[in-house]
C-alpha cells in the first residue's frame, strides 16, 4: 500500500508528455505571437479597412444598386436605388455595388438600313461613281407604303430610366434597343408615303418610331428611355437618285410658288376687302343722301300741293316765274319789275341786262326766239312783259 502511494505521488508531480503535433507547431505559434506583439496595429487596421471596403461614393448623374448575396436589397418589396452620395454596404463577398449612369445620354448608330455605297472608280481623266446593285440579302432598305425603296442611317439617343431593369433583367439592353427601333422603323415606314418621308413630315415619322420602339422596350422591361430617333442620309437607291432629286426640285419649286401665291393673296385680299367696305360705305352714304333729298322733295311737293289746292292761280304764276328766271338767268341778269300801284297790268314784267360775251349773246338771241315768249311778250327798252301762263297767245 505504501508502495502504491509513493508511485502515485511520483506520477502527480511529473509533467505530462508533449505530442509531436504540439512540438511541430510550437515554433509557428511563437513566430505569430512575436508578429502580433509587434504588428497588431497593422493587422487591426487591415481588418478595419476590409470592414469599410463596402462604402462607395455615387457620383452625380449616377445611381447605386446593392446586391447582397446576389439579390437586390429591397425595402417593403421594392428595390433600393441609392441616389448620389455615400453608399454604405457590407464588404465582399457579402455585398457588391453596381454603379449605373442614369442621366447620361448615349448614342448608337444603326447601319442595317443604310444600303450599298457608291464605288469611287478612278481613271486617267476623272473620278466616276457607279452604284452597287441592290441585293436584298446583303443590303437593308425601307419599303414605304406606296412601294418605294429608301435607305437611311438611324441614330438613336437614349438614357437609363430604370437602373434595376437595365442592370439585371437583360444581358445586353442596347441589342434590344436596336431591334426595337429597327422593327418600329420598318413597320411605320410601310404605312407612310414616300413624299411624307422625304418632305415635311419626317419629324412626325421619327416621333412615331420613337413612341413605337419605347412601347416595345417597356413591354420587355429593358429599363431604357429613348430620347430621340434621327434618320441621316434618307434617300432612294443610288441608281434613281437623280430622278428623285428632280422630283424634289419640282416639289420645292411648287411649294415656293404656292407660298408666293398665298403671300400675294394675304396682301391683296385685305386690300380688296377694304376697298369693298369703302364702296359699301360710300353707297350707303349716297343712299342716305338721295333718300333724304327724295324725302325733302316729297315734303316740298306735298306742301306745294296743299298750297295749290288752296290757291291754284298763285301757284301757277310762281312756277311760271321761277321757270322764266331759271331759263334766262344763265345768259342775262333778270330783274322783276313790280306792277304800278294805279295802272296795273296783266302778266309778269321784268328787265333783262344782257351779259356782254359771245356765248351770252347767242343764248339771249335763242331765248328771244322762244315761241312762249316772243309770240306773246311785249318788249320795250329792255323790258319784257310776259303774259300770265293761262292767257291766250
Amino acid at each position: 500500500m505504501s508502495v502504491l502511494n509513493g508511485t502515485s505521488r511520483r506520477r502527480r508531480g511529473r509533467k505530462p508528455a508533449r505530442s509531436e503535433v504540439s512540438i511541430f507547431l510550437a515554433p509557428l505559434v511563437q513566430y505569430w505571437a512575436a508578429i502580433w506583439r509587434h504588428a497588431h496595429y497593422v493587422i487591426g487596421g487591415g481588418v478595419a479597412l476590409y470592414a469599410l471596403s463596402g462604402i462607395t461614393y455615387v457620383d452625380a448623374n449616377q445611381a447605386g444598386i446593392v446586391l447582397r448575396l446576389g439579390a437586390v436589397t429591397r425595402v417593403a418589396g421594392k428595390p433600393i436605388v441609392h441616389p448620389p452620395g455615400l453608399l454604405f454596404a457590407l464588404p465582399r463577398p457579402f455585398d457588391s455595388v453596381l454603379i449605373i449612369d442614369v442621366d447620361r445620354v448615349s448614342t448608337i448608330t444603326i447601319d442595317e438600313l443604310s444600303g450599298p455605297v457608291l464605288l469611287n472608280l478612278a481613271n486617267d481623266a476623272m473620278r466616276t461613281t457607279e452604284p452597287i446593285s441592290l441585293d436584298p440579302e446583303q443590303y437593308g432598305y425601307l419599303l414605304t407604303g406606296d412601294r418605294n425603296i429608301l435607305h437611311a442611317q438611324v441614330i438613336v439617343r437614349f438614357k437609363v430610366r430604370d437602373p434595376v431593369d437595365f442592370a439585371l433583367l437583360t444581358n445586353d439592353p442596347s441589342a434590344f434597343l436596336r431591334l426595337a427601333v429597327l422593327e418600329s422603323t420598318l413597320r411605320i415606314a410601310g404605312e407612310t408615303r414616300l413624299d411624307d418621308l422625304l418632305g415635311g413630315r419626317r419629324d412626325l415619322f421619327s416621333r412615331a418610331v420613337s413612341m413605337e420602339a419605347q412601347r416595345r422596350l417597356d413591354h420587355i422591361g429593358v429599363g431604357l428611355e429613348i430620347v430621340s430617333v434621327e434618320y441621316e442620309g434618307l434617300s432612294p437607291p443610288a441608281s434613281v437618285t437623280a430622278d428623285f432629286e428632280a422630283v424634289q426640285s419640282a416639289f420645292i419649286e411648287a411649294e415656293t410658288k404656292v407660298r408666293g401665291a398665298r403671300a400675294y393673296a394675304a396682301t391683296i385680299v385685305p386690300n380688296a376687302k377694304a376697298t369693298a367696305e369703302r364702296s359699301i360705305a360710300t353707297a350707303a352714304a349716297a343712299k342716305d343722301t338721295l333718300l333724304a333729298g327724295a324725302r325733302a322733295d316729297h315734303a316740298s311737293f306735298a306742301a306745294l300741293l296743299k298750297t295749290y289746292s288752296d290757291n291754284p292761280e298763285l301757284v301757277r304764276h310762281r312756277l311760271y316765274r321761277a321757270g322764266v328766271e331759271q331759263a334766262l338767268s344763265s345768259v342775262a341778269q333778270l330783274n322783276f319789275v313790280p306792277a304800278p300801284a294805279t295802272d296795273g297790268y296783266r302778266g309778269t314784267r321784268f328787265s333783262i341786262t344782257p351779259r356782254r360775251n359771245e356765248v351770252a349773246e347767242v343764248l339771249l338771241h335763242e331765248t328771244e326766239q322762244l315761241p312762249t315768249v316772243a309770240s306773246s311778250a311785249e318788249v320795250s327798252n329792255d323790258q319784257v312783259i310776259v303774259p300770265p301762263p293761262d292767257a291766250a297767245p
